[in-house]
């Protein structure tokens, strides 16, 4: 142990002391939320269980053992031999239709989707002219990591608005008005994120052909589908109908251990292959976890042999189990486009949002009920709460409908609230020029930000979007929005992340 000097820098702070560093608060958090929750309804999608080869090969008993760096033949190419991880990534490219490479990253999709908005770019500016800037056609329903890369690389973009649903969550790119954006201007590349948290996909193959109609490459963000890479059972999957590149959260809905992610290039893409290669290898850790990539191997496998099957186990599983809850409480997705309510070509049907609003209730005050029963759920909102189920939910998805049934029979009955009542977030198209977004800026609340510019993306969850963002206006229904968020027991992310005293939000304001 080092000794601890007081007179040192490091003494003045009492983290630093030996008494405080015995502490363990991740791994003692991490056991107690783990003994918990007994059913599951967040990524990852094992939920909590994983098949006896995927165990096996996360580490076991000989996790400690196994638990390697950089080791020749390995991650490290012996000479004249391809390494046991290149091997492996080919086996991942030849096991999902319209791949013609693919990539592991251990730094989540957040990373992958980084590392793939940098290929689109990268690819951009070897075609622009001298002087040129080029534009990128962007849905206002990206993750966050999407814009901090365009940011980042001082792009312009041009966001398109998502509609909302009437529930208050984002809804998908409507393809008309996607394919109407790209006749009206110059664009180098077009990114699209699809499904949506709750499920909801975009017409991909619309989209797609809009893009390369103008020969436009087009990243899509598949990261709540990736099982669709793996099976037809929900239609192709956008690789398979030409992407030009697509993120993968492998955790969300495969066996996969979390932080597992990966990007694909499509055949015929756009992208140059040295382009993209170079774009992931930025990206990478230099150090990834031997024993998360040996247990990738043995997902990987599993999901070419078994994504089918376990969707299919789940979706009987949910129907099996609707009769525990009141009618109109699951959301019904395909009534839903049948009102004219969604622009969602599809939904994936294990993706579960449960509404509230009718029974006088909010989504917060729901969780919170389900989390005393120690069910767990991913999102709640003013209207409704959301779980989301992957390979690994089947077993669970009888005892979460049993258990919320259980907590709506004993509510004491109260008057239903309107939608017209819960605070709309308002999306707008617009041009930015992030190389613009720069200068000293002010902290202040959100109330005082109202109609000024931002420096930074801010956001709640749900819906997990970047409402705004550097250089746009934040708007009076925004700002109340992201206040009646925060008031009711929802998560904000963006501006400064911190409160006052008073517990106002603060944003930093141009």
């Amino acid at each position: 142990m080092r000794k601890f000097d007081l007179s040192s820098p490091e003494g003045m702070n009492p983290l630093a002391s030996p008494e405080a560093q015995m502490e363990t608060p991740y791994r003692t958090a991490l056991d107690v939320a783990a003994d918990w929750y007994d059913v599951r309804g967040q990524a990852p999608a094992s939920g909590g269980t994983f098949p006896v080869a995927v165990e096996s090969a996360v580490g076991g008993e000989s996790y400690a053992h196994r638990d390697m760096s950089v080791v020749r033949g390995l991650g490290v190419a012996l000479p004249g031999k391809k390494s046991a991880l290149v091997r492996s990534e080919e086996l991942l490219a030849g096991a999902m239709p319209g791949a013609k490479l693919a990539t592991y990253l251990t730094t989540g999709a957040s990373g992958a989707a980084e590392a793939t908005t940098s290929a689109l770019i990268d690819t951009a500016l070897e075609q622009v002219k001298p002087g040129e800037k080029p534009c990128f056609l962007v849905t206002r329903n990206v993750h966050i990591s999407v814009a901090n890369r365009l940011k980042a690389r001082g792009v312009r973009v041009e966001w398109i608005a998502v509609p909302m649903h009437p529930l208050g969550m984002a809804d998908v790119v409507d393809a008309s008005a996607l394919e109407a954006k790209l006749r009206t201007g110059n664009y180098h590349g077009v990114i699209v994120s699809s499904p949506t948290y709750e499920g909801k996909q975009a017409d991909a193959k619309k989209c797609i052909d809009a893009a390369h109609a103008h020969g436009v490459p087009i990243m899509w963000d598949m990261s709540w589908a990736t099982e669709m890479a793996f099976t037809d059972l929900m239609g192709d999957s956008p690789l398979k109908l030409g992407a030009d590149a697509v993120v993968l959260s492998l955790h969300k809905s495969l066996f996969f251990p979390g932080q597992m992610a990966a990007g694909a290039l499509g055949y015929n893409s756009l992208i140059p292959e040295r382009v993209w290669r170079a774009a992931m290898l930025a990206d990478k850790s230099t150090s990834q976890s031997s024993n998360w990539l040996a247990a990738a191997d043995e997902a990987r496998k599993d999901a070419f042999l078994n994504a089918t099957a376990h969707l299919e186990r789940l979706w009987a599983a949910i129907e099996r189990s609707r009769r525990y809850l009141p009618q109109d409480m699951l959301v019904d997705w395909d009534e839903e486009k049948r009102a004219g309510r969604t622009h969602s070509a599809d939904h994936m049907p294990h993706r579960l949002t449960f509404r509230t609003h009718h029974l006088g209730y909010t989504g917060y005050e729901l969780a919170a009920l389900m989390d005393e029963r120690r069910v767990q759920t991913a999102q709640a909102h003013r209207a409704f709460f959301f779980d989301g189920f992957g390979a690994g939910g089947a077993e669970a998805i009888p005892e979460l409908f049993k258990r919320l049934g259980a907590v709506v029979d004993e509510l004491p009955r109260k008057r239903p609230f309107e939608l017209d009542q819960i605070p709309r977030i308002q999306l707008r198209d617009a041009t930015v020029d992030y190389s613009q977004a720069v200068g000293p800026v002010d902290v202040v609340p959100v109330r005082d930000a109202v109609d000024r510019e931002l420096a930074q993306f801010v956001g709640a969850y749900p819906p997990g979007i970047a409402i705004a963002g550097p250089t746009e206006l934040l708007s009076h229904e925004n700002a109340g929005f992201l206040l009646t968020t925060k008031d009711g027991g929802g998560s904000l992310w963006g501006g400064d992340l911190v409160t006052t005293g008073s517990g106002e939000l603060m944003v930093y304001r141009r």
